[in-house]
Protein backbone atom coordinates (compact mmCIF):
# COMPACT_ATOMS: atom_id res chain seq x y z
CA UNK A 1 0.00 0.00 0.00
CA UNK A 2 1.43 3.37 -1.04
CA UNK A 3 1.77 6.14 1.49
CA UNK A 4 0.51 9.68 0.93
CA UNK A 5 4.10 10.92 0.66
CA UNK A 6 4.87 8.48 -2.14
CA UNK A 7 1.61 9.14 -3.96
CA UNK A 8 2.22 12.89 -3.84
CA UNK A 9 5.79 12.40 -5.13
CA UNK A 10 4.63 10.22 -8.02
CA UNK A 11 2.02 12.80 -9.06
CA UNK A 12 4.69 15.46 -9.42
CA UNK A 13 6.34 18.38 -7.62
CA UNK A 14 3.21 20.57 -7.65
CA UNK A 15 1.12 17.94 -5.90
CA UNK A 16 3.91 17.24 -3.43
CA UNK A 17 4.18 20.95 -2.64
CA UNK A 18 0.41 21.23 -2.14
CA UNK A 19 0.45 18.16 0.11
CA UNK A 20 3.19 19.64 2.31
CA UNK A 21 1.39 23.00 2.40
CA UNK A 22 -1.81 21.24 3.46
CA UNK A 23 0.06 19.53 6.31
CA UNK A 24 1.42 22.87 7.50
CA UNK A 25 -1.93 24.65 7.26
CA UNK A 26 -3.75 21.91 9.15
CA UNK A 27 -1.20 22.23 11.95
CA UNK A 28 -1.96 25.97 12.21
CA UNK A 29 -5.55 25.00 13.11
CA UNK A 30 -4.31 23.11 16.17
CA UNK A 31 -3.72 19.63 14.74
CA UNK A 32 -0.54 17.73 15.43
CA UNK A 33 1.55 16.47 12.50
CA UNK A 34 0.21 12.93 12.96
CA UNK A 35 -3.38 14.22 13.15
CA UNK A 36 -2.89 16.23 9.96
CA UNK A 37 -1.45 13.19 8.16
CA UNK A 38 -4.28 11.02 9.45
CA UNK A 39 -6.94 13.46 8.29
CA UNK A 40 -5.41 13.80 4.81
CA UNK A 41 -5.15 10.01 4.55
CA UNK A 42 -8.82 9.68 5.40
CA UNK A 43 -9.78 12.36 2.87
CA UNK A 44 -7.86 10.51 0.15
CA UNK A 45 -9.20 7.05 1.08
CA UNK A 46 -12.75 8.23 1.83
CA UNK A 47 -13.01 5.81 4.74
CA UNK A 48 -10.92 3.23 6.52
CA UNK A 49 -10.08 1.37 9.67
CA UNK A 50 -7.02 2.02 11.82
CA UNK A 51 -4.49 -0.21 10.07
CA UNK A 52 -5.35 1.10 6.59
CA UNK A 53 -5.17 4.74 7.66
CA UNK A 54 -1.92 4.13 9.58
CA UNK A 55 -0.31 2.60 6.50
CA UNK A 56 -1.55 5.36 4.19
CA UNK A 57 -0.44 8.14 6.55
CA UNK A 58 2.84 6.29 7.19
CA UNK A 59 2.56 6.55 10.98
CA UNK A 60 2.53 3.91 13.76
CA UNK A 61 -0.80 2.12 14.29
CA UNK A 62 -1.06 3.26 17.93
CA UNK A 63 -0.46 6.86 16.86
CA UNK A 64 -3.07 6.51 14.12
CA UNK A 65 -5.66 5.31 16.62
CA UNK A 66 -4.95 8.21 18.98
CA UNK A 67 -5.06 10.66 16.08
CA UNK A 68 -8.36 9.28 14.80
CA UNK A 69 -9.98 9.53 18.22
CA UNK A 70 -8.62 13.05 18.66
CA UNK A 71 -9.95 14.07 15.23
CA UNK A 72 -13.33 12.69 16.26
CA UNK A 73 -13.32 14.83 19.41
CA UNK A 74 -12.38 17.88 17.33
CA UNK A 75 -15.18 17.32 14.83
CA UNK A 76 -13.10 16.46 11.75
CA UNK A 77 -14.28 12.86 11.36
CA UNK A 78 -16.78 10.33 12.68
CA UNK A 79 -16.82 6.56 13.13
CA UNK A 80 -19.22 3.75 12.40
CA UNK A 81 -19.46 0.92 14.91
CA UNK A 82 -18.35 -2.47 13.76
CA UNK A 83 -15.42 -4.84 13.78
CA UNK A 84 -13.19 -3.22 12.85
CA UNK A 85 -14.39 0.34 13.50
CA UNK A 86 -14.55 2.34 10.27
CA UNK A 87 -13.70 6.04 10.26
CA UNK A 88 -15.03 8.58 7.75
CA UNK A 89 -14.24 12.28 7.27
CA UNK A 90 -16.77 15.06 7.42
CA UNK A 91 -16.90 17.29 4.37
CA UNK A 92 -13.76 19.49 4.34
CA UNK A 93 -15.95 22.52 3.61
CA UNK A 94 -18.10 21.81 6.67
CA UNK A 95 -14.98 21.41 8.79
CA UNK A 96 -13.52 24.64 7.42
CA UNK A 97 -16.67 26.55 8.38
CA UNK A 98 -16.34 25.29 11.96
CA UNK A 99 -12.67 26.27 12.07
CA UNK A 100 -13.41 29.73 10.69
CA UNK A 101 -16.11 30.22 13.31
CA UNK A 102 -13.73 29.17 16.09
CA UNK A 103 -11.04 31.52 14.81
CA UNK A 104 -13.60 34.34 14.65
CA UNK A 105 -14.49 33.67 18.28
CA UNK A 106 -10.82 33.80 19.31
CA UNK A 107 -10.22 37.09 17.51
CA UNK A 108 -13.45 38.50 18.89
CA UNK A 109 -12.11 37.81 22.37
CA UNK A 110 -8.82 39.43 21.44
CA UNK A 111 -10.66 42.47 20.08
CA UNK A 112 -12.68 42.70 23.29
CA UNK A 113 -9.44 42.44 25.24
CA UNK A 114 -7.90 45.28 23.23
CA UNK A 115 -10.95 47.47 23.86
CA UNK A 116 -10.84 46.77 27.58
CA UNK A 117 -7.09 47.46 27.75
CA UNK A 118 -7.68 50.79 26.02
CA UNK A 119 -10.43 51.51 28.55
CA UNK A 120 -8.20 50.61 31.49
CA UNK A 121 -5.26 52.50 30.02
CA UNK A 122 -2.56 50.16 31.34
CA UNK A 123 -0.95 47.70 28.98
CA UNK A 124 0.76 45.93 31.89
CA UNK A 125 -2.52 44.46 33.14
CA UNK A 126 -1.91 41.40 30.91
CA UNK A 127 1.18 39.22 31.40
CA UNK A 128 2.46 36.59 28.98
CA UNK A 129 3.31 33.10 30.21
CA UNK A 130 5.39 30.81 27.99
CA UNK A 131 5.84 27.05 28.31
CA UNK A 132 3.37 24.22 28.96
CA UNK A 133 4.57 23.59 32.53
CA UNK A 134 4.46 27.32 33.35
CA UNK A 135 0.89 27.64 32.03
CA UNK A 136 -0.20 24.62 34.11
CA UNK A 137 1.44 26.11 37.22
CA UNK A 138 -0.42 29.39 36.72
CA UNK A 139 -3.71 27.49 36.39
CA UNK A 140 -2.85 25.77 39.68
CA UNK A 141 -2.10 29.16 41.28
CA UNK A 142 -5.48 30.54 40.19
CA UNK A 143 -7.24 27.43 41.47
CA UNK A 144 -5.43 27.46 44.82
CA UNK A 145 -6.21 31.16 45.29
CA UNK A 146 -9.91 30.73 44.51
CA UNK A 147 -12.22 30.90 47.52
CA UNK A 148 -15.64 31.10 45.83
CA UNK A 149 -15.64 29.98 42.20
CA UNK A 150 -13.21 28.48 39.69
CA UNK A 151 -14.21 28.17 36.03
CA UNK A 152 -12.30 26.44 33.27
CA UNK A 153 -13.28 26.03 29.62
CA UNK A 154 -10.86 23.94 27.58
CA UNK A 155 -10.63 21.49 24.68
CA UNK A 156 -7.71 19.95 26.58
CA UNK A 157 -9.38 19.55 29.95
CA UNK A 158 -8.44 15.86 30.06
CA UNK A 159 -4.77 16.88 29.83
CA UNK A 160 -5.12 19.68 32.38
CA UNK A 161 -7.15 17.49 34.75
CA UNK A 162 -4.31 14.98 35.07
CA UNK A 163 -1.99 17.83 36.13
CA UNK A 164 -4.30 19.61 38.61
CA UNK A 165 -6.44 16.76 39.94
CA UNK A 166 -5.18 17.11 43.53
CA UNK A 167 -5.78 20.86 43.51
CA UNK A 168 -9.31 20.34 42.16
CA UNK A 169 -10.11 17.88 44.97
CA UNK A 170 -8.79 20.28 47.60
CA UNK A 171 -10.77 23.19 46.15
CA UNK A 172 -13.98 21.15 46.18
CA UNK A 173 -13.37 20.12 49.79
CA UNK A 174 -12.96 23.74 50.89
CA UNK A 175 -16.26 24.64 49.23
CA UNK A 176 -15.13 26.26 46.00
CA UNK A 177 -17.68 26.01 43.19
CA UNK A 178 -15.98 24.30 40.23
CA UNK A 179 -17.44 24.85 36.75
CA UNK A 180 -15.98 22.95 33.80
CA UNK A 181 -16.77 23.38 30.09
CA UNK A 182 -15.25 20.57 28.06
CA UNK A 183 -15.63 18.44 24.90
CA UNK A 184 -17.62 15.17 25.01
CA UNK A 185 -16.20 12.05 26.63
CA UNK A 186 -13.86 13.76 29.09
CA UNK A 187 -13.99 12.81 32.76
CA UNK A 188 -14.70 15.55 35.29
CA UNK A 189 -14.43 15.45 39.10
CA UNK A 190 -17.48 14.51 41.13
CA UNK A 191 -19.40 17.49 42.53
CA UNK A 192 -18.08 19.75 39.77
CA UNK A 193 -20.57 21.52 37.52
CA UNK A 194 -20.05 20.16 34.00
CA UNK A 195 -21.09 21.50 30.59
CA UNK A 196 -20.31 19.83 27.26
CA UNK A 197 -19.29 22.09 24.37
CA UNK A 198 -17.76 20.99 21.08
CA UNK A 199 -15.42 23.08 18.96
CA UNK A 200 -13.56 24.70 21.85
CA UNK A 201 -10.20 26.02 20.71
CA UNK A 202 -8.70 28.03 23.58
CA UNK A 203 -8.39 27.36 27.30
CA UNK A 204 -10.10 30.00 29.44
CA UNK A 205 -9.65 30.05 33.22
CA UNK A 206 -11.37 32.29 35.75
CA UNK A 207 -10.80 32.50 39.50
CA UNK A 208 -13.27 34.34 41.75
CA UNK A 209 -14.01 36.76 38.88
CA UNK A 210 -10.69 38.42 39.74
CA UNK A 211 -8.03 36.39 37.94
CA UNK A 212 -8.21 35.25 34.32
CA UNK A 213 -6.07 33.25 31.91
CA UNK A 214 -6.41 32.64 28.17
CA UNK A 215 -4.18 29.93 26.65
CA UNK A 216 -3.58 28.75 23.10
CA UNK A 217 -4.63 25.33 21.74
CA UNK A 218 -1.45 23.52 22.82
CA UNK A 219 -1.15 25.31 26.20
CA UNK A 220 2.34 26.50 25.33
CA UNK A 221 1.53 30.20 25.75
CA UNK A 222 -1.05 32.15 27.73
CA UNK A 223 -2.10 35.61 28.74
CA UNK A 224 -2.82 36.19 32.44
CA UNK A 225 -4.40 39.08 34.31
CA UNK A 226 -5.47 39.82 37.86
CA UNK A 227 -7.36 42.90 36.71
CA UNK A 228 -11.05 42.52 37.71
CA UNK A 229 -12.27 44.48 34.67
CA UNK A 230 -10.58 42.09 32.23
CA UNK A 231 -11.66 39.08 34.28
CA UNK A 232 -15.25 40.32 34.16
CA UNK A 233 -15.19 40.40 30.35
CA UNK A 234 -13.89 36.82 30.20
CA UNK A 235 -16.60 35.78 32.65
CA UNK A 236 -19.26 37.22 30.34
CA UNK A 237 -17.85 35.19 27.44
CA UNK A 238 -17.72 31.98 29.50
CA UNK A 239 -21.31 32.55 30.65
CA UNK A 240 -22.36 32.67 27.00
CA UNK A 241 -20.66 29.28 26.43
CA UNK A 242 -22.61 27.81 29.36
CA UNK A 243 -25.88 29.26 28.07
CA UNK A 244 -25.18 27.75 24.64
CA UNK A 245 -24.40 24.33 26.15
CA UNK A 246 -27.63 24.40 28.20
CA UNK A 247 -29.68 25.44 25.16
CA UNK A 248 -28.21 22.64 23.04
CA UNK A 249 -28.84 20.07 25.79
CA UNK A 250 -32.47 21.17 26.12
CA UNK A 251 -32.98 20.80 22.37
CA UNK A 252 -31.68 17.24 22.55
Amino acid sequence: MQTLDKMASILGPNVLREYNEALELLQTTGLTLYEAKTYLALIVKGYGEVSVIAATADIPRTSAYKSLESLKDKGYIYSENGRPVVYKPYSPLDVSEKIIEKIKNVFQKLNNLRNVVEEVGDLEVVYMIKGFDEVIEKIKDILNASTRKFVISSPKFNVIRDKIEKELDKALKRGVSIIIIHPPFQRVPQNAESYIKEDLITTDVLGDSEQALLAGPDLSIAGYTNNPILAEHLEIFISSLIDFAIMKKNKE
